[in-house]
């Protein structure tokens, strides 16, 4: 009998960087929720990427005979979990009409139904959490906005400059309503990015 742990590696490296394409996509889940949406985000958030292991690991038992046979069991776990995406596309058959016979329909469409539910309920904690902060008065709105800038350590010169100009803009703009400009500030604040 073969042992699991090369399964649960492949399925650990799929979670991981399932987890990474969902932290790049959604940012970190925001922890200010009530409890039913909190409950609601971690299920598919985490489902997901409990899913996306599960079927790495069972996809790495599937496919090992055919393409790791020859590679060391660590090695092809580590390959299989890296590369699930990519193996999840691979086609066992064509159909007549050139139609594959394969995952890669079923995955990209689960992926993005996971994907809609968890902005819905983002966008909507995004929502209530700037239509409440935009209350907040317009120079409070700058500062914080410049504080931010000035404390990223992400943001290269170019990008730093660039965004304290755009807010400096923003704020001092009177030829948008206050409000407009409130609500673009508290969305940068929120989302740390720009609004259009």
């Amino acid at each position: 009998m073969e042992s699991p742990l090369p399964f649960i590696v492949a399925g650990i490296v799929a979670g991981l960087l399932t987890y990474l394409d969902l932290d790049g996509v959604f940012d970190a889940p925001p922890h200010a929720l009530d409890w039913g949406p909190w409950l609601r985000l971690r299920a598919w958030w985490w489902g997901f990427i409990v899913a996306n292991g599960m079927l790495a690991g069972f996809l790495y038992f599937i496919v090992k005979p055919l393409y790791f046979k020859d590679v060391n069991e660590w090695l092809g776990a580590l390959l299989a979990g890296a590369g699930y995406t990519a193996l999840i596309r691979i086609k066992f058959a064509t159909l007549p009409n050139d139609v594959p016979l394969g995952f890669e329909a079923l995955y990209l469409g689960i992926r993005k139904l996971v994907h809609r539910r968890i902005n819905r309920i983002v966008r909507a904690w995004r929502m209530e959490a700037c239509a409440s902060l935009a209350n907040t008065g317009l120079q409070v709105l700058r500062e914080r906005a410049l504080l931010m800038v000035g404390s990223d350590v992400l943001l290269n010169d170019e990008e730093r400059k660039a965004t304290t100009t755009w807010i400096i803009r923003t704020a001092d703009d009177a030829s948008i309503s206050e409000l407009d400009r409130k609500r673009a500030l508290a969305i940068y604040i929120i989302t740390e990015r720009r609004p259009s």
